[in-house]
């Protein structure tokens, strides 16, 4: 298995026990126009997900990231 794949493995077993235990997932997207999107297929296993574009190093300096976050 090549090292991204086993990456993309590992992040959809996070995906999957984040479901079943109910936990919120919010992602972040960093230069999409350079680095690109996520993967497909890690947002086919979350529902409604939510992303938010990073223009800063820092999720917490994006707009509305921080209340998302404490709601």
């Amino acid at each position: 298995m090549i090292r991204g794949r086993k990456i993309v493995y590992k992040v959809r077993q996070l995906i999957k026990s984040s479901n079943a235990l109910g936990i919120p997932i919010l992602l972040t997207e960093q230069y999409k126009k350079g680095i690109g999107k996520t993967l497909p297929e890690l947002l086919q296993g979350i529902d409604s997900p939510q992303v938010f574009q990073k223009e800063h190093f820092s999720a917490c300096l994006e707009k509305n990231f921080i209340p998302t976050v404490q709601s």
